[in-house]
């Protein structure tokens, strides 16, 4: 699972064939083109914190953003609001649970509004009420605007909720 996502994501080339997502193709792009098209496309939430420690939380998450306007950090507090991370925004990502890191990392996958989001093992961390949370932000933000969204997960709270499974 997590060398698929690696592939979708270009983060690894393919030993043979090719991977092409929103009509490009992955294996032709530079380095900084592939991280372009990451930084524009696409939203990861990793399993692993992949914070950075100087920054505070809401910092890390607008790294994400090519520009930051007002309407990027209302959405941010919005999503922020809707996980209940709102008052840890100004934190270190050291000062935070790993469910905290965790719902600060789905902000962050979510904030510029891609086209194909990617999850690992999203709820792993999370107790039922935030895998609830989860699963209704990801219904309104994602599957109802129609972005293509592939989540990879053990977690059988979440699998009942979509109706398309690959088991692997």
């Amino acid at each position: 699972k997590y060398t698929l996502l690696q592939l979708i994501a270009g983060f690894s080339k393919p030993n043979k064939g090719s991977i092409s997502l929103l009509n490009t193709n992955l294996n032709e792009l530079k380095p900084r083109e592939i991280q372009a098209f990451r930084q524009q496309q696409l939203g990861i939430i990793h399993q692993e914190n992949l914070f950075i420690n100087s920054l505070s939380i809401q910092e890390n998450i607008l790294l994400q953003c090519k520009s930051v306007t007002k309407e990027t950090k209302l959405r941010l507090h919005a999503i922020a609001k809707r996980l209940q991370i709102v008052d840890q925004l100004q934190q270190k990502p050291q000062e935070l649970s790993h469910g905290q890191l965790q719902r600060a990392q789905i902000v962050r996958a979510l904030i510029h509004q891609p086209k194909v989001i990617l999850a690992d093992e999203p709820t792993s961390s999370l107790d039922d009420t935030n895998t609830e949370n989860f699963l209704a932000l990801i219904k309104s933000e994602v599957i109802d605007k129609g972005i293509f969204f592939i989540l990879v997960t053990h977690d059988q709270r979440v699998r009942n909720n979509f109706n398309q499974v690959l088991e692997l």
